[in-house]
């Protein structure tokens, strides 16, 4: 029986330069990991977007980054006095207005028919009033009127006496007509007395009571001033210039007697409120000048009080800018402040916050530059303390060494940093 021998060598051949590549394909695969793992990645730059930084010794200084929120120095709450139902709206919230401006309009049909009513009874007073006074006049001027006839009448029938006292003497009259003269001056006499005391009487009563009459027409006039200007409550107008920082009311709502309407803020002035940790109680003080951000820009504040009262762990500072600011703030606004806190008398190594570098694993790195390569080499470092601005660095880098600090400085995948 015959074997094909030279077949089976082919066959073994074939397997061998396949197994041959299979290892080659894995070794290189395993090379690529290794290199991928190993291999040092470049980031290269423009050296004008780069901000190089001599590492220098410097005082640490703490600084509390917090928020302050905006509060207008001058404020008004806008309320209803009678309440009423909404008939119209012509402002809207944070919408502008002027002293005097209508905010909205208010219908209260009880009111009106109250104040209708009142207008009425005291319009009815004044009247009964006045007439009262016109009668005082007219009893004073006839009381005048008839002293004076009295005092005439008297002048006249003693002229008369005379002649018929005369005539009596010559028996030229009956003793009856001396007798009826006699009585009649008698009379008058009687009269002028009783006109004359009721006339002290007035003159020392009538000033006071026409006084009492004028005060008590003014005193209702002014109540009719004041029911009359009541009515004109149901128009509610702003009673400063400002800004509606507050107006939630729709047509045909309801408004209780009382009930906060709007609230309108002046925004050329304000001051700040900040809450503080009662762990700052200590270290945050009065009359002391902060720096803030105020859309975008450094403004100064100060300090002006600071409160002892603790409550759920915070106390609160007041904050007043330190001169005029053109920023339009609204009420509740936040702001960013920071304030420096107590300074150590030891220089540290301090180094800009945004240049440090953190990985995954809680490491730290910072980019030190070197001349001699024209190259920024990813190295470790440890850090102990830190602020917004600075960190302090206790190893990796030396007093005198010079620092990158790319546009992306919170990247931990580039191990060096080129430029072009």
């Amino acid at each position: 029986m015959d074997i094909n021998i030279e077949q089976r060598k082919n066959k073994n051949t074939t397997a061998k330069i396949i197994i041959f590549f299979v290892l080659l394909i894995v070794i290189a695969c395993f090379y690529y990991i290794y290199y991928l793992s190993t291999a040092q990645h470049s980031l290269l730059i423009s050296r004008e977007n780069a901000v190089f930084h001599t590492m220098e010794s410097e005082v640490y200084q703490e600084v509390l980054t917090t928020r302050a929120i905006a509060v207008p120095k001058e404020s008004i709450i806008v309320s209803s006095e009678r309440g009423g139902k909404v008939t119209e709206v012509t402002k809207q919230a944070f919408d502008t207005v002027a002293k005097g401006d209508v905010i909205i309009r208010l219908s209260n049909y009880d009111f009106m028919l109250e104040a209708t009513s009142r207008i009425a009874n005291i319009t009815e007073q004044i009247n009964n009033l006045r007439n009262m006074k016109i009668q005082l006049e007219q009893d004073n001027r006839e009381t005048k009127l008839n002293l004076q006839e009295a005092q005439h009448q008297i002048t006249t029938i003693s002229k008369d006496l005379a002649r018929h006292q005369v005539l009596d003497m010559k028996s030229m009259i009956a003793k009856s007509e001396l007798e009826n003269q006699v009585g009649m001056l008698k009379n008058w006499q009687i009269k002028s007395e009783i006109l004359k005391d009721h006339d002290n009487k007035n003159k020392e009563s009538f000033p006071l009571q026409f006084k009492s009459i004028d005060d008590s027409i003014l005193l209702l006039e002014r109540m009719m001033d004041i029911i009359e200007n009541g009515m004109e409550q149901l128009v509610i107008t702003a009673p400063i210039d400002g800004t509606l920082s507050i107006l939630d009311v729709e047509l045909g709502q309801q408004i209780k007697p009382g009930e906060k309407i709007a609230i309108i803020d002046n925004l050329q002035s304000y001051y700040f409120n900040v809450y503080f940790s009662e762990y700052y109680l200590d270290k945050i003080k009065p009359q002391r000048q902060i720096s803030a951000t105020i859309n975008g820009q450094e403004t100064p504040l100060l300090i002006e009080s600071v409160s002892t009262i603790v409550e759920n762990g915070k106390f609160k500072a007041k904050l007043m800018p330190l001169h005029g600011s053109t920023s339009l703030l609204k009420r509740g606004q936040s702001i960013e402040i920071q304030i420096p806190l107590q300074e150590e008398s030891n220089a540290v190594l301090m180094a800009p916050t945004d240049s440090i570098i953190f990985d995954d694993n809680g490491s730290n790195f910072i980019y030190i530059y070197q001349p001699e390569n024209d190259l920024a080499i990813k190295s470790k470092i440890d850090i102990k303390r830190r602020n917004p601005m600075k960190t302090e660095i206790t190893s990796g880098i030396k007093v005198g060494e010079i620092i990158v600090i790319p546009p992306e400085t919170n990247n931990s995948e580039y191990d060096i940093i080129g430029f072009k």
